[in-house]
């Protein structure tokens, strides 16, 4: 049944055939330089994402041993709990991680491109394995459908909700709390300065704390925004496709994949038969023959074809 009382127009079916084993990625590998440069992102993704990890497991050591941002006065939070949220956020995101990855290893193992280009683990698995797999995904996301393109940001924004509200959710709650209660020094609110003017070891640390603390919850609050972005368009997304958005993107990656696979089996034919024109045009040309139209080609080529020769068979 589709969504808002209305039937979906289409249904997904599962092909066979769209899986790396029968798919030669290397036909789609991409020379441009603005694929190899889209291809770098990929790592700095990889790299941001294990940064943002280092950045959360320092600020938890200083908060957790020495915490030096606790020796505001006027901190709103006491050490205790915030000890206790920032481990339960940690478990939380590693406990994700490794339900994400054993998701992925899944996926890796069933072969099916579908499903390792909706997985974010698969897919960079994929991609850092190599460049042709990089560029074939690439292809696969190209649509030029509004509602495709809506599709395509909804379901993988919100894919990472868990992520954002249970494991880094926590954490990015008592790195706001932090922030200000530094920047303000707890007295007004307005924003002191002077704070981020290191003028000794121990304020060199603090201002370190500071830093790593402000790239993480800047890259939090983004990843906020855009969830909510998405869960503004969820609803209206589903009664435009009537039907389950996770099958309606497989449905329309299995529909993308099977136009690409055909271009590049239309376009594989086209070549062997210019590569098969071309060696008929040099061997006409080397019995000294001279080729002038298609038609001509085509009558030499028949021509040339072996013939059974014609037996007169006696009757007894």
């Amino acid at each position: 049944m589709g969504c808002c009382c209305s039937t979906a127009k289409w249904k997904r079916e599962v092909v066979q055939d769209h899986k790396f084993d029968f798919v030669d990625v290397k036909v789609f590998y991409d020379k441009s330089p603005i694929r190899r440069i889209t291809y770098c992102f990929v790592f700095i993704v990889v790299i941001k994402a294990i940064l943002m990890y280092c950045a959360d497991m320092w600020t938890a050591y200083l908060l957790i041993t020495s915490d030096p941002l606790s020796k505001e006065k006027d901190n709103k939070i006491p050490l205790n709990v915030r000890r206790w949220l920032y481990i339960i956020s940690i478990v939380a995101s590693f406990a994700l991680l490794l339900w994400e990855g054993k998701k992925a290893r899944r996926i890796i193992a069933s072969r099916d491109i579908a499903y390792a280009y909706t997985n974010i683990a698969a897919f960079r698995f994929y991609s850092i394995r190599s460049y042709s797999h990089y560029c074939f995904f690439s292809q696969i996301g190209v649509t030029n459908s509004l509602t495709d393109r809506l599709a395509y940001f909804v379901y993988f924004t919100l894919k990472g909700w868990k992520r954002m509200l249970f494991a880094d959710g926590p954490r990015q709650v008592l790195n706001f709390v932090t922030l200000w209660t530094v920047s303000t020094k707890g007295k007004s609110n307005a924003i002191d300065w002077d704070v981020f003017r290191p003028k000794s070891t121990q304020d060199l640390k603090l201002n370190t704390t500071f830093y790593t603390t402000t790239f993480s919850f800047a890259l939090w609050a983004i990843t906020a925004v855009l969830t909510i972005a998405a869960c503004f368009f969820y609803v209206p997304l589903l009664c435009s496709i009537r039907g389950n958005l996770k099958e309606y993107v497989c449905h329309k990656i299995d529909k993308r994949i099977a136009t690409l696979l055909l271009r590049k089996s239309r376009k594989r034919i086209l070549e062997q038969q210019r590569d098969q024109r071309r060696i008929q045009e040099e061997m006409l040309r080397a019995q000294g023959r001279e080729v002038s139209s298609k038609a001509e080609l085509a009558a030499a080529a028949a021509g040339s074809q072996p013939t059974l020769p014609n037996l007169d068979v006696m009757a007894d």
